[in-house]
């Protein structure tokens, strides 16, 4: 009887063993199986210098603390990027940062960065641009270390030379024109024409200049004269460099006057004078000797109603030659030089 008893005891004690070692693995699976749910396999890509790591960690680790892990050091500019997939898992990506330079307004604009284009930079930067600025490297090129990005502020600017254009030079000038404003187009007797330019300026630099008109401005010569304002030049030359008229209506700086000089005027169809210059309002006819061809002249009465204005010393005559005038003026018309006659007048020698 007892040895029976002892049977079923041995044989109890050997199913709670396998109870219990049953619970023991099952619980150990259990808690592997837990711990898997809570790790990541995550792969670390230093895009700086390319190489890339792969490890498991708790799925509630920071980017930063798993960087630290892998022994990857960030500066406050580089960009990190964690992104994670079901596919691929957990992805952190550190896009190390570089250093970027703007020209633009006369002055360098510094700064970092990771990625982007050259649009990309000169937003952040608040670099506004104008219509037809020009930027070097290209707006959508992507950014380097150490690019140099170049603003060329565009604007443009519209200016007037009076200059003498030969007769071919006018031709040719006609020709480009349409047929309706060829056919309007004034020649001047004198040759003499205000020529229009557009510049193109890049940063205030003039890169390219296009003449688009061409005027004329002595014509023609039998028109019939209205008179002269008082205190308006006549002169068509309108001022020379560093050369100012002042609020008494004489030239701040000049080398000497000749006061109340003997004025008459003259007027020609074409040509040029003694000084081998064209002739034009604004030319006069001298006695070299006393004033060599080339000086540079302000004319004007002493009270300063008649103002024949800048003038260039160009021809010359028998009565200057003689004595008997000191200045003859060239003036657009025949009736403009009779209604001037002869007066006295200051003569400003500005050289």
């Amino acid at each position: 009887m007892r040895r029976t008893i002892e049977r079923i005891r041995s044989k109890m004690a050997k199913r709670q063993q396998l109870l219990v070692a049953g619970v023991s693995v099952f619980g150990l699976v259990l808690c592997l199986a837990t711990m898997m749910t809570q790790l990541d396999i995550v792969t670390v890509t230093d895009a700086g210098d390319g190489t890339s790591q792969t490890l498991l960690t708790t799925s509630n680790q920071k980017p930063e603390a798993i960087l630290a892990l892998v022994g990857v050091k960030t500066d406050n500019n580089d960009e990190i990027v964690y992104t994670t997939t079901p596919q691929e898992g957990a992805n952190i990506v550190v896009n190390r940062s570089f250093p970027v330079n703007v020209l633009v307004d006369g002055s360098t604009l510094s700064g970092e960065a990771t990625e982007g284009t050259v649009a990309d930079f000169l937003q952040s930067k608040n670099v506004e641009l104008g219509e037809d600025d020009i930027v070097q490297p290209a707006l959508d090129a992507e950014l380097t270390r150490g690019m140099t990005i170049e603003v060329g502020r565009v604007t443009y600017a519209e200016n007037s030379r009076r200059v003498e254009v030969n007769a071919d030079d006018v031709a040719a000038f006609v020709a480009t024109l349409p047929e309706d404003e060829a056919a309007s187009f004034v020649t001047s007797k004198s040759r003499i024409y205000d020529m229009v330019y557009q510049d193109t300026l890049v940063n205030g630099e003039v890169t390219e200049s296009e003449m688009v008109a061409m005027n004329a401005v002595y014509h023609p010569y039998d028109a019939p004269s209205g008179g002269f304002e008082p205190g308006v030049p006549v002169s068509t030359i309108d001022a020379f460099e560093g050369v100012e008229i002042g609020e008494d209506g004489i030239p701040t700086h000049y080398t000497r006057k000749i006061e109340g000089a003997v004025a008459t005027a003259y007027s020609a169809s074409a040509g040029r004078g003694a000084g081998g210059q064209g002739l034009y309002c604004g030319t006069v006819a001298v006695n070299p000797n006393v004033i060599p061809y080339g000086t540079r002249l302000y004319i004007t009465s002493a009270n300063g109603k008649f103002v024949y204005g800048y003038a260039i010393a160009s021809d010359c005559g028998t009565a200057m030659m003689e004595g008997y005038v000191d200045v003859d003026l060239y003036f657009e018309t025949n009736a403009e030089c009779r209604s001037f006659g002869k007066r006295a007048l200051d003569v400003y020698i500005l050289d």
